[in-house]
This record gives C-alpha cells, structure tokens and sequence, in this order.
C-alpha cells in the first residue's frame, strides 16, 4: 500500500513537473514572438522619430549658424570705446 501511494505521489510529482516545463516554455515562446512584435514596432516608428529629430538637429544647427554670422557683424565693445568714429560722432 505504502509503495503504491509512493508511486502516485511520484507520478504526480512528475506530471506536475512536466505540465510546469510545458506551461513555461509556451509563456517563454509567447514573450518572445511580442518582444519581436515590439521590436518591429519601435523599428518602424524609430525610423521616424529619427528623421524628425535629424531635422530638428540640422534647423537648430542652422539657427546658430545665423546666430554667429549676426555676432560677426557687429562690432564689440571695445571696438566702440577705442574707437569713437564708428559712434557716428
């Protein structure tokens, strides 16, 4: 009797432990295929948000080159104070 119940207790041990195995490798497929899933997505939409940032990088570039061209124009402070003709007076 003792051996018998042994060996229900063990089978059922082993199926829990195989249904477990089972259980697990289908969540570990299923996770798997929406990381890809995921992966695709942030593919497609990086590819956008990358070319909206590349312009937003090149406009900004753009702004202070017109910044330093403006800053080259004019003339400094000192210039001014050693300078007083270009004062108009």
């Amino acid at each position: 009797m003792k051996e018998k119940k042994a060996r229900k207790k063990e089978k059922e041990k082993k199926e829990r432990k195989e249904s477990k195995k089972e259980s697990t490798k289908a969540s570990k497929q299923e996770s798997k295929q929406e990381r890809n899933k995921r992966k695709k997505e942030r593919k497609k939409t990086g590819k956008q948000e990358s070319t909206k940032a590349s312009k937003q990088a090149s406009e900004r570039e753009r702004e202070r080159e017109r910044e330093r061209e403006r800053e080259r124009e004019r003339l400094g402070a000192v210039a001014h104070a050693c300078h007083p003709s270009t004062l108009g007076g």
